[in-house]
């Protein structure tokens, strides 16, 4: 169904009185269609129509309500659904949700002259923001999920916003629940074929790898969306492939998990395998790094001593390795922790971290916390790595590797220990699948789910318009059905 948005900006000088209006139609992404046709888990229509994506709501405030302003333009390609980590998020918003508390990005949702016209189909969604909210250049526009606002990023802590608590910042009502892919009674996908790295629509796959002493085993296991084998029944075996790759020249300690992390680099197209020489990693203790093209197989070894000169956690693997808050790599770059003996999930201490080039490791950088913890790595995909909150651990964050710092966000997930983990589908990155690991089994289950912070439309200003403290903003963003 095609759509046309158009945003007002107004800016209220409240000493002069006088008002700066500038106006832009918008590109609408493929954002939300990647939802409704991803692979395996396609949302649930009947769902849909039946009034929004949870009860209560109607849906083009669920999948267009929620607000993200930037200091840059961000381009006019469809396929780009989320911003690139050099663009600075000035400001926010969240549908019928105010802020009355001392976040500077995130404005009030104007519930007298937002409106949604179902009938005629029209849509529009008003933000006011306040002198002290949203200050800085704003040179695009963009509409996201209702609860994409609550991405805000800021280099302090935030109070606990209204509604920003919540378990379903990853899964999705729209999905019908089911098993993306089914397995014996009693046994986990986790279980069976190790750890999931990708999902790939083009051969209707996920790829799992698990460690087995010092042999990298892949398992391409069939998604059961294009191919059925009626002499393969569910809860038997579905694995389509097995590559086993020797990585004892990669690993230090032969066969020994807890040393070694295997994981998807989305941003570089790569899978990776890390591994560290011992726990705690001195200054003179080594890292080794194997990457793998995704398509060829071609692979890279990087070996080099430590070199940010502090203690490093080593224990980059284990049971739970998508859990680990280090020994994880984007974009061609080792993002490790530094050293703290006591690691909990329940009271997690404050720790450096380090961006290390895998190309050139003496260009090591610190990463600044701002004094914000980063307990866990629960997604990472366009320069960025999150943490996405929990009921034992607290709030969001989010580490922007480009500008080298970690940032709070008012998302919260209540859910438990565990929240869900991203598993990427390639070619989808709005809707991935997301594993949650039981506690304390290490067992884990595959849901589909939503990336909230996701780009809907994009609204690249002409030209970018500036928000002072001396200004009021009122955003006037609407939505139009179009004859097909």
């Amino acid at each position: 169904m095609p759509i046309h948005g158009h945003t007002k900006i107004e800016l209220t000088n409240q000493t002069t009185g006088e008002v700066e209006v500038v106006e832009k139609d918008n590109l609408v992404t493929n954002a939300v269609a990647q939802i409704f046709t991803s692979f395996n888990g396609g949302a649930n229509l009947r769902t849909a129509n039946a009034g929004g994506e949870y009860t209560g709501w109607e849906l083009p405030e669920s999948l267009y309500g929620g607000l993200l302003l930037y200091d840059r333009a961000l381009g006019s390609d469809p396929d780009t659904v989320f911003a690139p980590p050099e663009a600075r998020l000035v400001g926010t918003g969240v549908p019928r949700m105010s802020n009355t508390g001392n976040g500077v990005l995130r404005g009030s949702y104007n519930k007298i002259e937002s409106n949604i016209d179902v009938k005629n189909g029209v849509v529009t969604f008003v933000y006011d923001f306040a002198t002290s909210q949203a200050n800085g250049v704003i040179a695009s526009v963009c509409l996201t999920h209702r609860y994409g606002g609550y991405f805000d990023e800021s280099a302090a802590a935030l109070a606990e916003a209204d509604g920003a608590r919540s378990g379903q910042y990853q899964y999705s009502g729209l999905f019908d629940g089911a098993k993306p892919f089914p397995r014996a009674p009693g046994q986990s996908d986790t279980t069976l074929f190790g750890r999931p790295l990708y999902a790939d629509p083009e051969s209707d796959e996920m790829l799992f790898a698990a460690l087995d002493g010092t042999n990298l085993v892949l398992r391409h296991v069939t998604g059961l969306t294009t191919e059925l084998d009626l002499f393969n029944p569910v809860g038997t075996s579905r694995v389509k492939n097995i590559e086993t790759m020797d990585i004892s020249d990669v690993m230090y300690v032969k066969g020994d998990g807890y040393y070694t992390a295997v994981g998807y680099d989305a941003d570089a197209d790569q899978i990776y395998v890390v591994s560290t020489e011992c726990a705690p990693l001195k200054p003179t203790d080594h890292i080794r790094v194997r990457t793998y093209d995704r398509k060829t197989r071609a692979a890279k070894t990087y070996e080099f001593a430590n070199p940010t000169g502090a203690q490093l956690m080593g224990g980059v693997g284990g049971d739970t390795p998508l859990l680990r808050n280090t020994g994880r790599v984007l974009g061609g770059c080792l993002y490790v922790a530094g050293y703290v003996s006591d690691v909990s999930y329940s009271a997690p201490k404050l720790q450096p971290f380090y961006k290390i080039p895998l190309a050139d490791p003496s260009k090591v950088e610190s990463i600044d916390n701002h004094g914000l913890m980063l307990p866990m790595i629960h997604d990472a995909h366009d320069g960025k790595l999150y943490y996405y909150g929990s009921l034992y651990a607290g709030y969001g964050r989010v580490m922007n590797t480009v500008t080298k710092e970690i940032l709070a966000m008012e998302a919260f997930n209540d859910a438990d220990r565990y929240p869900y983990c991203c598993v990427p589908v390639l070619g989808c990155p709005a809707a991935p699948f997301m594993l949650q690991y039981a506690y304390p089994s290490g067992e884990g289950e595959l849901r589909q789910g939503i990336r909230r912070n996701y780009l809907a439309t994009i609204n690249d200003l002409a030209a970018p318009v500036e928000k002072t403290a001396d200004k009021t903003m009122k955003i006037t963003y609407t939505l139009r059905k179009e004859a097909e």
